[in-house]
């Protein structure tokens, strides 16, 4: 079923909005259709959220992608938070 929805997505010139969580977002779809990430969830690893914003930058992107990333004061552990 996951895969009916990447290829809908990925060929669907209507179908515009992929939603997935945090970890399906790392786990090697290509998505270079796509030309805007929005990620409202933490990564707790930063290798995790780079790779979540590749999705979209592989071969066959012809377009500029933009990646935004939202974190909201009460979705982030305050341990993951403080400074180190």
């Amino acid at each position: 079923m996951a895969e009916d929805a990447v290829r809908t997505f990925n060929e669907d010139p209507q179908t515009f909005v992929f939603l997935l969580n945090a970890g399906q977002l790392a786990a090697g779809l290509t998505l270079s259709v796509a030309s805007h990430v929005i990620l409202l969830e933490p990564f707790t690893n930063p290798s995790e959220e780079a790779q979540a914003m590749n999705r979209c930058h592989r071969i066959g992107q012809s377009k500029e992608v933009c990646c935004t990333v939202y974190y909201a004061p009460w979705s982030v552990p305050p341990r993951l938070s403080a400074p180190s």
